[in-house]
């Protein structure tokens, strides 16, 4: 099933502008531009696909943005767009909202999350993922944070969001924030509330990402090698690097030049701040892009290479347990065991014997 709105969240290096710039290199020129409460709105102009692109920014989150994309080939353009901009996986940002020290970090995370998960069709953003963040967030030292956590709720699925609010509402002590969730839950007027949903997964997001390389590069290969450990693992090259102090994370890539396939981890207590470091040197793939570009079809050989890195990510040789992003890749393998592409299915179902050795 092909995502009805793609959404990349994805780093501001320096300005919007140069991020809009790099875009424009893609294909995706800036038509409108406004800006509302503090967001500011751009929507592009895509040549030669079927598609609807358009970027917003929070003026007060100097580093992170997000992209939307909408329309038939609105995959396609969502994947030309992240060969240009650096993204950045929600998973990181989850990590970012709910533990970051720094308080400006969670706040700018939660912010974005709230982006990510935003939909057209209130409600269908939400699962258990976005539901601990924001009831992290939402017993947040900081009251900013908290009141953003609140703002969030709303905009993502009203109905899952009472529950919450009413639960904030009756610990909060401050009068500012009680003021402002009294009139969140007036606004909402005869929402009837949902109960939470049953978290996913009660421990940190895995950070296990694929990355963009084409077969035979050796660029990425360099630049591992200049500031990290290299070593084999089967197969595959394996480069490691431990975050300088006072972080405590560790980031390993593994790499398959032959199949242009990659996958970076990131493990520690401050794993998720090396990652969003990372981010700014590698081009990350969202898994959930990733995943729907091999259902979609097209050329054999990026779905192979896909399938491949898919199954490094999924992988429990470098981190353990591999959640959901296991499951969810050995249900698209079921799928292409009955794929035209005879490649593409024996690729899957060699992939899929080595993932499903390991939920075993």
């Amino acid at each position: 099933m092909m995502l009805a709105t793609v959404k990349v969240p994805f780093l501001v290096r320096a300005s919007l502008d140069d991020e809009l710039a790099t875009l424009a290199t893609g294909g995706m020129l800036p038509r409108l531009r406004a800006s509302d409460s503090g967001l500011e709105m751009v929507e592009l102009a895509a040549t030669g696909i079927e598609a609807v692109a358009s970027v917003a920014h929070y003026e007060d989150v100097a580093n992170l943005a997000c992209a939307y994309f909408s329309g038939a080939d609105r995959l396609q353009l969502a994947l030309r767009a992240a060969e240009h901009v650096h993204a950045v996986p929600v998973e990181i940002l989850h990590v970012l909202a709910r533990s970051a020290a720094d308080p400006e970090t969670r706040y700018n995370a939660l912010k974005v999350v709230g982006q990510a998960h935003a939909d057209p069709v209130p409600g269908t953003g939400w699962n258990g993922e976005i539901e601990l963040t924001l009831s992290t967030a939402m017993c947040d030292e900081e009251p900013a944070i908290r009141l953003e956590a609140a703002l969030v709720s709303v905009r993502v699925a009203p109905e899952r969001a009472l529950p919450l609010l009413r639960e904030l509402d009756a610990r909060e002590r401050l009068t500012e924030i009680r003021v402002e969730l009294a009139a969140l839950m007036r606004d909402l007027g005869n929402v009837t509330a949902e109960a939470p949903v049953i978290s996913e997964s009660q421990r940190a997001p895995r950070l296990a990402f694929p990355l963009r390389i084409a077969p035979g590069d050796v660029g990425l290969r360099e630049a591992l090698a200049a500031s990290g450990t290299k070593s084999d693992l089967g197969d595959l090259e394996s480069y490691e690097e431990r975050a300088a102090p006072p972080l405590e994370a560790r980031q390993r890539v593994l790499l398959d030049a032959a199949r242009g396939a990659a996958c970076a981890f990131f493990e520690g207590s401050d794993a998720a701040l090396l990652a969003l470091a990372a981010a700014e040197r590698m081009h990350f793939i969202l898994p959930e892009l990733t995943l729907a570009s091999v259902r979609a079809g097209g050329p054999t050989e990026p779905r192979i290479a896909s399938i491949w890195t898919l199954a490094m990510a999924a992988s429990q040789r470098v981190l353990a347990d591999g959640g959901v992003a296991a499951h969810a890749l050995v249900s698209l393998l079921d799928e292409l065991a009955a794929d035209v592409d005879l490649r593409v299915r024996a690729t899957a179902a060699a992939a899929r014997e080595l993932v499903a050795a390991e939920l075993r």
